[in-house]
């Protein structure tokens, strides 16, 4: 019988998944843009309930949460461009 090692709450805080396979990014700046369809899909979705205004803000790469990269420093950068858009607003 084999026994897995425990993990504490901090380690699985962040990742979920245990794939190693590098994740691609889909901002509009990237070559795999067209292959995002969640945010067509949310413009569909709230066009249909009359948003016609929004900014969607994405935090690509995740996977590197994964590899063991801290979640305070992966998301750094996402929360300071989340803030200066709302200073913008």
């Amino acid at each position: 019988m084999t026994v897995a090692p425990l993990r504490s709450n901090h380690e699985t805080q962040c990742s979920r998944s245990e794939s190693k396979k590098d994740s691609p990014i889909y901002d509009a700046q990237t070559q795999m843009a067209s292959f995002n369809f969640v945010e067509p899909y949310l413009r569909s979705v709230f066009g249909f309930l009359g948003v016609s205004e929004a900014t969607f803000l994405t935090t690509g790469g995740t996977i590197a949460l994964n590899s063991g990269q801290n979640c305070a420093a992966f998301l750094a950068p996402h929360l300071h461009a989340l803030q200066v858009h709302v200073q913008t607003i």
